[in-house]
């Protein structure tokens, strides 16, 4: 994965969509679309509703 995203800041970098002293790595937390999956629910892999995105679950 981290390499995609090293390919990703190369092509924004080689396409002038942001310049190489500007880019950087922001790791702020955004919100989330979509309902919640709760901790409790995680621990017993349990899916309650459809459309959790189980995928990117950290």
């Amino acid at each position: 994965m981290i390499q995609s995203l090293v390919q990703w800041g190369n092509l924004f970098v080689s396409e002038k969509l942001v310049d190489d002293i500007s880019a950087s790595v922001d790791s702020s937390m955004l919100k989330a679309d979509g309902p919640v999956w709760h901790k409790s629910d995680i621990k017993k892999n349990r899916i309650p509703i459809s459309g959790i995105d189980t995928d990117n679950y950290m």
